[in-house]
């Protein structure tokens, strides 16, 4: 299994063009209550308004190029000043626009996304409530020599037993420094976020201490008693054979 960066999930990315837009229209309205009283008589002002504040922050990437260029701020520059009526208002409205596009640089998905599933949460991987008859799962147990060892499914109590306990893991700093890798799981998971539909955790011989590779960056955690119970019986044999 090939450790994969993980999307962002959908929740995120529609509460950041939901906040993206909100404060486009909260913009544009407070512009437009301001002005209102110096403007001159134009016709779909307000219109005109929300148009230049779209136009600005609109994006054109280029694969080779860390940041997105602001092409539309500079289409927008380029007929607001060709505007002959309420040149001003419109550039306070491309200025602004120019203003969102720099807040849109910052990592709002990723940051909205961190606060509803958090990395360092092993529930945000994994079903707090599993229903074997519902959620399908496979682990696939691999030696330090990446041999497969055993396959184990929601069929099998032990295992829905292990993934339970799997999800009452505390995150740690990191692993003690003696930490040794022993053996892996890597889980395969029916989740309705694809994302984390594949996952690769790396226990030490005794199934106390693990690390998580999301992709981006290793989570360490510890597990539970009831956890390296289950290994004991169900995984630490495997160890043994291949000593």
């Amino acid at each position: 299994m090939e450790p994969h960066a993980l999307a962002f999930s959908s929740e995120s990315i529609r509460l950041t063009y939901l906040i993206d837009f909100g404060l486009m229209f909260i913009i544009a309205i407070t512009l437009w209550l301001r002005s209102i009283k110096q403007a001159q008589p134009e016709q779909f002002l307000f219109l005109k308004i929300v148009g230049y504040l779209f136009l600005s922050v609109f994006t054109f990437h280029i694969q080779s190029l860390p940041l997105p260029l602001p092409l539309g701020f500079i289409v927008a520059y380029l007929l607001m000043s060709k505007a002959v009526t309420n040149r001003s208002i419109k550039q306070k409205a491309v200025l602004l626009g120019g203003a969102l596009f720099l807040f849109n640089l910052l990592p709002l998905t990723q940051q909205i996304d961190q606060l509803l599933y958090p990395r360092d949460q092993m529930s945000s991987y994994l079903h707090k409530q599993l229903e074997p008859s519902n959620t399908g799962f496979s682990m696939t147990i691999l030696d330090s020599h990446n041999q497969i060892r055993d396959s184990l499914s929601e069929k099998d109590a032990d295992a829905v037993k292990l993934y339970a306990a799997l999800v009452e893991s505390k995150r740690i700093a990191a692993v003690p420094s003696t930490w040794q890798p022993a053996v892996s799981i890597e889980l395969r998971q029916e989740h309705e976020q694809e994302r984390f539909r594949e996952l690769q955790f790396i226990w030490d011989e005794q199934g106390r201490y693990l690390t998580l590779f999301n992709g981006e960056t290793t989570y360490s955690f510890e597990s539970s008693e009831a956890f390296r119970a289950i290994f004991k019986q169900k995984i630490k044999p495997y160890l043994s054979a291949e000593l």
